[in-house]
Protein backbone atom coordinates (compact mmCIF):
# COMPACT_ATOMS: atom_id res chain seq x y z
CA UNK A 1 0.00 0.00 0.00
CA UNK A 2 1.10 3.73 -0.49
CA UNK A 3 2.83 5.72 2.16
CA UNK A 4 0.66 7.05 5.44
CA UNK A 5 0.12 10.81 5.28
CA UNK A 6 -1.05 13.03 8.24
CA UNK A 7 -4.82 13.24 10.04
CA UNK A 8 -6.41 15.97 7.65
CA UNK A 9 -9.04 18.15 8.00
CA UNK A 10 -12.05 17.56 5.94
CA UNK A 11 -14.18 20.16 6.96
CA UNK A 12 -17.21 18.31 7.85
CA UNK A 13 -20.02 20.70 8.48
CA UNK A 14 -23.23 19.74 10.56
CA UNK A 15 -26.17 20.74 8.17
CA UNK A 16 -29.37 22.45 9.31
CA UNK A 17 -31.25 20.12 11.65
CA UNK A 18 -28.37 17.69 12.52
CA UNK A 19 -27.52 17.63 16.67
CA UNK A 20 -25.35 20.23 17.58
CA UNK A 21 -23.10 17.34 19.47
CA UNK A 22 -22.59 14.66 16.31
CA UNK A 23 -19.09 15.56 15.49
CA UNK A 24 -18.14 13.95 19.12
CA UNK A 25 -20.98 10.49 18.55
CA UNK A 26 -19.37 6.85 17.42
CA UNK A 27 -19.58 6.57 13.56
CA UNK A 28 -21.94 3.59 14.18
CA UNK A 29 -24.67 5.93 14.97
CA UNK A 30 -24.62 8.20 12.15
CA UNK A 31 -26.62 6.59 9.89
CA UNK A 32 -29.30 6.60 12.55
CA UNK A 33 -29.46 10.26 13.24
CA UNK A 34 -27.47 12.61 10.57
CA UNK A 35 -29.52 14.63 7.92
CA UNK A 36 -28.27 15.40 4.17
CA UNK A 37 -26.59 13.05 1.76
CA UNK A 38 -23.92 11.27 3.68
CA UNK A 39 -26.22 10.05 6.30
CA UNK A 40 -28.19 9.18 2.64
CA UNK A 41 -25.21 6.91 1.56
CA UNK A 42 -24.79 5.50 5.19
CA UNK A 43 -28.06 3.93 4.43
CA UNK A 44 -28.23 3.04 0.65
CA UNK A 45 -24.90 2.15 -0.18
CA UNK A 46 -22.96 0.82 2.88
CA UNK A 47 -23.31 -1.64 5.24
CA UNK A 48 -20.67 -0.67 8.07
CA UNK A 49 -18.58 -2.37 10.29
CA UNK A 50 -19.45 -1.28 14.22
CA UNK A 51 -15.30 -1.91 14.72
CA UNK A 52 -13.48 0.93 14.59
CA UNK A 53 -12.07 3.39 16.63
CA UNK A 54 -12.24 7.71 16.74
CA UNK A 55 -9.35 8.06 14.07
CA UNK A 56 -8.25 5.40 11.78
CA UNK A 57 -6.14 4.29 8.83
CA UNK A 58 -8.46 3.88 5.73
CA UNK A 59 -8.14 3.13 1.86
CA UNK A 60 -10.14 2.02 -0.88
CA UNK A 61 -9.85 -1.31 -2.99
CA UNK A 62 -11.17 -4.04 -5.16
CA UNK A 63 -11.80 -7.26 -2.88
CA UNK A 64 -10.87 -10.45 -4.79
CA UNK A 65 -12.93 -13.85 -4.71
CA UNK A 66 -12.07 -17.16 -3.11
CA UNK A 67 -10.93 -18.61 -6.33
CA UNK A 68 -8.26 -15.93 -6.83
CA UNK A 69 -6.76 -15.70 -3.20
CA UNK A 70 -6.53 -19.65 -3.61
CA UNK A 71 -4.47 -19.38 -6.32
CA UNK A 72 -2.32 -16.24 -4.90
CA UNK A 73 -2.04 -18.53 -1.77
CA UNK A 74 -0.05 -21.49 -3.10
CA UNK A 75 2.32 -18.93 -5.26
CA UNK A 76 3.44 -17.61 -1.97
CA UNK A 77 4.18 -21.28 -0.62
CA UNK A 78 5.93 -22.21 -3.71
CA UNK A 79 8.17 -18.77 -3.37
CA UNK A 80 7.91 -19.26 0.14
CA UNK A 81 9.76 -22.56 -0.40
CA UNK A 82 12.85 -20.67 -2.79
CA UNK A 83 13.12 -17.37 -0.72
CA UNK A 84 13.84 -16.36 2.94
CA UNK A 85 13.37 -13.16 4.54
CA UNK A 86 10.12 -12.08 3.25
CA UNK A 87 6.98 -10.61 5.25
CA UNK A 88 4.52 -12.20 3.29
CA UNK A 89 0.40 -10.92 2.95
CA UNK A 90 -1.96 -12.85 4.28
CA UNK A 91 -3.42 -14.33 1.61
CA UNK A 92 -6.86 -13.79 2.57
CA UNK A 93 -6.45 -10.03 3.19
CA UNK A 94 -4.69 -9.34 -0.31
CA UNK A 95 -6.98 -6.92 -2.29
CA UNK A 96 -6.11 -4.12 -5.37
CA UNK A 97 -6.19 -0.71 -3.64
CA UNK A 98 -7.13 2.57 -5.62
CA UNK A 99 -6.29 5.07 -3.13
CA UNK A 100 -4.76 4.56 0.31
CA UNK A 101 -6.31 7.75 2.46
CA UNK A 102 -3.76 7.24 5.56
CA UNK A 103 -5.61 8.64 9.13
CA UNK A 104 -9.06 9.56 8.60
CA UNK A 105 -11.18 10.83 11.78
CA UNK A 106 -14.55 8.58 11.84
CA UNK A 107 -16.68 11.91 12.26
CA UNK A 108 -15.33 12.54 8.57
CA UNK A 109 -16.34 9.27 7.49
CA UNK A 110 -19.31 10.55 5.82
CA UNK A 111 -17.75 12.83 3.55
CA UNK A 112 -15.53 10.55 2.45
CA UNK A 113 -18.30 7.74 1.65
CA UNK A 114 -20.21 10.12 -0.49
CA UNK A 115 -17.52 10.92 -2.34
CA UNK A 116 -16.45 7.35 -3.14
CA UNK A 117 -20.06 6.48 -3.51
CA UNK A 118 -20.20 8.89 -6.12
CA UNK A 119 -16.75 7.52 -8.12
CA UNK A 120 -18.18 4.08 -8.00
CA UNK A 121 -21.38 4.95 -9.53
CA UNK A 122 -19.80 6.41 -12.40
CA UNK A 123 -18.66 3.29 -13.05
CA UNK A 124 -19.82 -0.02 -14.70
CA UNK A 125 -18.67 -2.94 -13.14
CA UNK A 126 -15.72 -4.41 -14.87
CA UNK A 127 -13.63 -7.22 -15.51
CA UNK A 128 -10.28 -7.87 -13.96
CA UNK A 129 -7.70 -10.53 -14.62
CA UNK A 130 -5.14 -11.26 -11.90
CA UNK A 131 -1.97 -12.56 -13.78
CA UNK A 132 1.34 -11.54 -13.76
CA UNK A 133 4.15 -11.18 -11.22
CA UNK A 134 6.66 -8.17 -10.73
CA UNK A 135 9.10 -6.22 -8.18
CA UNK A 136 9.48 -3.17 -6.57
CA UNK A 137 11.76 -1.26 -7.42
CA UNK A 138 11.81 -2.51 -11.06
CA UNK A 139 15.79 -2.86 -10.72
CA UNK A 140 18.63 -4.15 -7.77
CA UNK A 141 17.40 -6.00 -4.71
CA UNK A 142 13.50 -6.49 -4.50
CA UNK A 143 11.76 -4.77 -1.63
CA UNK A 144 8.00 -5.40 -2.59
CA UNK A 145 6.81 -8.41 -4.14
CA UNK A 146 3.49 -8.26 -6.36
CA UNK A 147 1.09 -9.84 -8.78
CA UNK A 148 -0.28 -7.47 -11.08
CA UNK A 149 -3.44 -6.94 -13.32
CA UNK A 150 -2.76 -7.75 -16.83
CA UNK A 151 -3.61 -5.84 -18.88
CA UNK A 152 -5.39 -3.35 -16.71
CA UNK A 153 -8.32 -2.25 -18.20
CA UNK A 154 -9.18 1.70 -18.67
CA UNK A 155 -11.96 2.12 -16.96
CA UNK A 156 -9.87 0.79 -13.29
CA UNK A 157 -6.77 3.18 -14.43
CA UNK A 158 -10.07 6.07 -14.38
CA UNK A 159 -11.55 4.75 -11.58
CA UNK A 160 -8.29 4.84 -9.40
CA UNK A 161 -7.52 8.40 -10.99
CA UNK A 162 -11.50 9.72 -10.04
CA UNK A 163 -10.76 8.64 -6.59
CA UNK A 164 -7.47 9.68 -6.50
CA UNK A 165 -9.25 13.50 -7.17
CA UNK A 166 -12.42 13.13 -5.17
CA UNK A 167 -10.19 12.46 -2.32
CA UNK A 168 -7.52 15.66 -3.19
CA UNK A 169 -11.03 17.27 -3.25
CA UNK A 170 -11.25 16.67 0.72
CA UNK A 171 -8.29 17.35 1.04
CA UNK A 172 -5.97 14.38 1.28
CA UNK A 173 -3.06 14.34 -0.40
CA UNK A 174 -2.41 13.00 -3.99
CA UNK A 175 -0.49 10.48 -4.83
CA UNK A 176 2.86 11.92 -6.95
CA UNK A 177 3.23 8.55 -8.65
CA UNK A 178 1.33 7.00 -11.89
CA UNK A 179 -1.13 4.38 -10.45
CA UNK A 180 -0.02 0.80 -10.95
CA UNK A 181 -2.58 -1.92 -10.19
CA UNK A 182 -0.52 -4.72 -8.12
CA UNK A 183 -1.64 -7.16 -5.55
CA UNK A 184 0.91 -7.56 -2.98
CA UNK A 185 2.53 -10.53 -2.14
CA UNK A 186 5.23 -9.65 0.43
CA UNK A 187 7.89 -7.28 1.73
CA UNK A 188 11.24 -8.56 1.12
CA UNK A 189 14.09 -7.69 4.75
CA UNK A 190 17.46 -7.20 3.82
CA UNK A 191 19.61 -6.87 0.44
CA UNK A 192 20.87 -10.43 -0.15
CA UNK A 193 16.55 -11.28 0.46
CA UNK A 194 15.76 -8.80 -2.44
CA UNK A 195 17.89 -10.47 -4.93
CA UNK A 196 16.93 -13.76 -4.48
CA UNK A 197 13.83 -12.73 -4.37
CA UNK A 198 13.89 -10.63 -7.59
CA UNK A 199 15.34 -14.13 -8.98
CA UNK A 200 12.29 -15.88 -7.54
CA UNK A 201 9.41 -13.74 -8.87
CA UNK A 202 11.10 -13.49 -12.46
CA UNK A 203 10.88 -17.04 -12.54
CA UNK A 204 6.83 -17.26 -11.92
CA UNK A 205 6.36 -14.30 -14.53
CA UNK A 206 3.46 -16.08 -16.07
CA UNK A 207 1.49 -16.50 -13.33
CA UNK A 208 -2.23 -16.24 -13.49
CA UNK A 209 -4.50 -16.35 -10.71
CA UNK A 210 -7.67 -15.95 -13.14
CA UNK A 211 -10.53 -13.07 -14.13
CA UNK A 212 -13.24 -12.11 -12.11
CA UNK A 213 -15.93 -9.46 -12.43
CA UNK A 214 -15.28 -6.83 -9.62
CA UNK A 215 -18.85 -5.18 -9.14
CA UNK A 216 -17.57 -2.74 -5.70
CA UNK A 217 -15.22 -0.14 -4.23
CA UNK A 218 -14.84 -1.29 -0.36
CA UNK A 219 -13.49 1.30 2.03
CA UNK A 220 -11.08 -0.51 4.60
CA UNK A 221 -9.98 0.48 7.62
CA UNK A 222 -6.13 -1.06 8.31
CA UNK A 223 -5.17 -1.37 11.94
CA UNK A 224 -1.51 -2.15 12.45
CA UNK A 225 -0.40 -5.00 14.63
CA UNK A 226 2.51 -7.03 15.67
CA UNK A 227 1.63 -10.05 13.05
CA UNK A 228 0.54 -7.65 10.15
CA UNK A 229 -2.15 -5.39 9.76
CA UNK A 230 -5.72 -6.47 9.84
CA UNK A 231 -8.32 -4.71 7.30
CA UNK A 232 -11.32 -5.02 8.00
CA UNK A 233 -14.22 -3.93 5.18
CA UNK A 234 -16.47 -0.53 6.79
CA UNK A 235 -18.77 0.51 3.56
CA UNK A 236 -19.57 -1.19 0.12
CA UNK A 237 -19.92 1.37 -2.85
CA UNK A 238 -21.48 -0.99 -5.43
CA UNK A 239 -20.13 -0.07 -9.44
CA UNK A 240 -22.81 1.75 -11.20
CA UNK A 241 -21.95 2.78 -14.03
Amino acid sequence: MARASQPVNLGFVAKPGTPANMGKMPMRRLGHIASGSAAGSLHRCTRLSHRYHTGMRCFIAIELPQAVHDRIGRLQEQLRSRIRGVGWSRTEQIHLTLKFLGEVPDTHLPRVIDAASAVAGRFAPMDLTVAGTGCFPPHGAARVLWVGVAPPPPELTGCAEACEQAMAALGFPPENRPYHPHLTLGRVKGFDAGRQARAAIEQVAHFNAGAFTATELVLFQSVLQRTGPIYTPMARLPLGG
